[in-house]
């Protein structure tokens, strides 16, 4: 009886003595190849399938991209009101993040799903990117 005890105490004792590790350091995940490069392009869709919007997303430097946003803000519009901005990529969601507009794919994996959280609505807009060759035309045609 007495052995058990006292191997028991040095497992306790072994048990006090072990470095505690730092499990608050959290590495994030890298972007696999390529992963980044998807969002480049020129996409176009409508919120709620009805306001017309076309997101021009450039990859830049790291996990940014330059975004270059125009959308209608009637439907009866024929101009489209433009602005600028930079967007983050989150390796940990897969989101791309511009202002209040989160992108993420479409379960196709093709398309991009926009939500837009606006001051006094959510806005949701399915994005199909566009073919270079056709955009030559006038965007504000469509």
């Amino acid at each position: 009886m007495k052995t058990t005890w006292c191997l028991l105490f040095l497992v306790w004792l072994g048990c006090l003595s072990l470095p505690a590790t730092d499990s608050s350091t959290v590495t994030a995940p890298t972007p696999k190849p390529g992963e980044l490069a998807r969002f480049n392009g020129v996409w176009r869709g409508k919120w709620d399938n009805i306001y017309v919007v076309e997101l021009t997303i450039k990859h830049s430097t790291g996990n940014q991209f330059a975004v270059v946003s125009r959308h209608k803000e009637k439907t009866a519009d024929t101009t489209m009101v433009e602005s600028k901005g930079a967007a983050t990529y989150d390796p940990q969601t897969k989101r791309l993040k511009y202002t209040n507009v989160e992108l993420s794919w479409h379960d196709d994996e093709k398309r991009l799903v926009a939500k837009g959280n606006f001051p006094k609505f959510t806005r949701y807009a399915i994005l199909t990117r566009q073919d270079p060759a056709k955009l030559g035309a006038s965007a504000d045609a469509k």
